[in-house]
């Protein structure tokens, strides 16, 4: 859905409202990245959006113009009662986050399968990725990951990264995440989950921060708190690690560790 705001070109990647409803009809927070030809990328959150040539000021939570554009999105279909969770404040969300899972294919690779003469299956992951995850060891953070294929090569970079919990060949990814949250004694809000296709979303829609990759389907990205700039394998998750530990205060330290062995 794209929306202009006299020279603003509004690209709607998350669309997001509390199960809170006026006169019958859900309302809540509409997120948004939005860019300006002479600028680039502005951020997350969208403050002004036409709708129908109409501007909204959408830092005024009760703002009517607000309202009845929740609601012609809800009527026209942009919103629907599937859709509908409780909207938690980004940041506040993510100072809660205790745990990363992650899937693999389309999120740690780019979700090409490559076999070699000998039917054995390989993967490529991004050295970017891989230094965000020991950077969250590092920060004190646990990981996991949950793929519903298996796979030599993700046992074997998990292993080189650290990665304790490593659940492959998961058809119920629901049951998986709730026996490491036992495991771990955390509940859903430490936990966040990037995922790219439907198969995740039942975890997606049980975490605290649920995040997508560029790459992930319509409606994985219409179910995140979160949507990266980069995609899957290509530098994703290395961004998600970046937001997570910077809204946290840890990255000084992590940076500060590299410093100190100069």
């Amino acid at each position: 859905m794209v929306g202009f705001t006299g020279g603003f070109k509004v690209q709607v990647s998350v669309i997001q409202y509390s199960a809170s409803s006026d006169y019958g009809i859900p309302n809540g927070t509409l997120r948004a990245r939005f860019t300006h030809p002479e600028r680039a990328d502005c951020g997350c959150y969208t403050i002004l959006l036409s709708f129908f040539g109409q501007v909204i000021d959408f830092s005024n939570r009760g703002s009517r113009g607000r309202q009845r554009l929740l609601r012609s999105l809800f009527i026209f279909g942009f919103l629907s009662t599937e859709r509908a969770r409780p909207v938690s404040d980004l940041e506040d969300a993510i100072k809660k986050i205790r745990l990363v899972i992650l899937d693999v294919d389309g999120v740690l690779t780019d979700g090409t399968l490559l076999s070699d003469m000998n039917g054995n299956e390989t993967k490529s992951f991004h050295v970017h990725d891989g230094a965000g995850i020991a950077y969250l060891h590092l920060a004190g953070l646990k990981t996991a990951v949950i793929t519903g294929r298996h796979s030599k090569a993700v046992q074997k970079r998990a292993a080189e990264l650290g990665i304790e919990e490593v659940y492959q060949g998961e058809m119920d990814k629901v049951k998986c995440y709730e026996r490491i949250l036992d495991r771990l004694g955390l509940g859903d809000e430490a936990a966040s989950f990037m995922g790219d296709d439907l198969h995740d979303l039942p975890v997606m829609l049980r975490v605290g921060l649920p995040i997508a990759p560029a790459n992930a389907r319509e409606e994985v990205k219409n179910r995140a708190l979160y949507v990266t700039e980069a995609s899957g394998g290509n530098g994703a998750v290395r961004e998600a690690v970046e937001l997570i530990l910077k809204t946290q205060g840890r990255w000084d330290t992590v940076l500060q560790k590299f410093l100190n062995d100069v």
